[in-house]
């Protein structure tokens, strides 16, 4: 796969801002078999420009968090290139409808500063990574998009979302 200059120059900036910059700690996302039964709010992040996925795939990820827990803002690299769609309440299984297959995805749990989850997230296997920080009063979900977003879109529009 070739990657282009602006895909190296994201890539280094979400390496720079995952390494923990200005003293803040990322935690990883952690895998996990499946997401616990429970109450919680969904949102699917779907790509705005073509990807990279052999498999068809638009949904780069589904997130649930668990409500009244800790705020979680969520932001891609690049940038803009997934669109939020709130699936509002959810029971942990959305994500089934709105994917080919559940076997190009991984589950993971989203870790607080206590280890404990603060939301689950289904992502991408081949094209989509997470990471969490935390900033004041919500964490801040970071998802790499690099391998899902096909770059040569994405430079061809300057950086910009919308066709």
């Amino acid at each position: 796969m070739k990657v282009t200059k602006a895909g190296r120059l994201a890539l280094g900036a979400f390496a720079l801002l995952l390494a923990g910059c200005g003293g803040l700690t990322v935690r990883p996302a952690v895998a996990v078999p499946e997401i616990p039964p429970g109450e919680y709010q969904a949102s699917a992040f779907i790509a705005m420009a073509p990807t990279l996925q052999g498999d068809g795939e638009v949904v780069a990820a589904v997130l649930y968090t668990i409500p009244g827990g800790r705020g979680i803002e969520v932001r891609d690299s690049p940038r803009w290139w997934l669109w939020e769609r709130a699936l509002g309440r959810g029971t942990g299984r959305e994500h089934l409808a709105l994917v080919k297959s559940p076997t190009h995805y991984a589950i993971v749990s989203l870790p607080g500063r206590d280890g404990q989850p603060i939301a689950y997230a289904v992502l991408h296997r081949k094209g989509v990574h997470g990471a969490v920080q935390d900033r004041g009063d919500r964490s801040v979900l970071f998802l790499s998009t690099l391998y899902f977003i096909d770059p040569n879109y994405i430079q061809s529009n300057d950086g910009k979302a919308g066709h």
